[in-house]
């Protein structure tokens, strides 16, 4: 697949998943308790989760064609 269209993949997939992400990680935590204690650590914990798999899909998308091996050529 060329670089051009994994980046492409990648930006129809990662964007909308950021989207969903921010919006169900903003609604879990709504519903946590009104507390810091409690707030706090999630919100640090779910503002660094995305990176791991945005990182995954970014390092893919920029990922170098492997090259096909060569093929010996047979004699006709």
């Amino acid at each position: 697949m060329e670089p051009r269209q994994k980046k492409l993949i990648a930006l129809i997939i990662l964007v909308p998943g950021l989207v969903a992400y921010a919006g169900a990680a903003g609604a879990l935590g709504a519903a946590l308790p009104h507390t810091t204690l409690l707030q706090l650590p999630y919100y640090i914990t779910a503002g660094i989760a995305w990176i791991f798999p945005a990182r995954w899909l970014i390092q893919w998308a920029e990922r170098e064609p492997k090259a096909a091996p060569d093929r010996p050529e047979t004699p006709s």
